[in-house]
């Protein structure tokens, strides 16, 4: 059995066309040095990637509560937005 956040027919694929693998590949080959920061987003504390054009995409989820890490929008690599009002840490 596998548990993975990675789509079975990426797991099992024979060839390089599947798009999220791609696109997520993409995502990061552009970079070559990584800024973390840990932000409050949604009322919650995340440590997300900075990337150049303003967004960020959520590393990990910083709770002691389960229920938080059942919110979709702070699953790891979710691209968000990252405004001023942001509280780093």
């Amino acid at each position: 059995m596998i548990h993975s956040i990675v789509p079975i027919e990426a797991v099992f694929s024979n060839n390089n066309n599947c798009s999220s693998i791609n696109s997520l590949s993409n995502l990061y080959d552009n970079q070559s040095v990584f800024e973390y920061k840990e932000i409050i987003y949604e009322g919650e504390r995340v440590q997300v990637t900075i990337m150049e054009d303003g967004r960020g995409v959520i590393q990990r989820v910083i709770s002691s509560n389960p229920g938080v890490y059942m919110n979709k929008n702070l699953q790891p690599g979710q691209m968000i937005n990252l405004t001023k009002n942001s509280q780093t840490y």
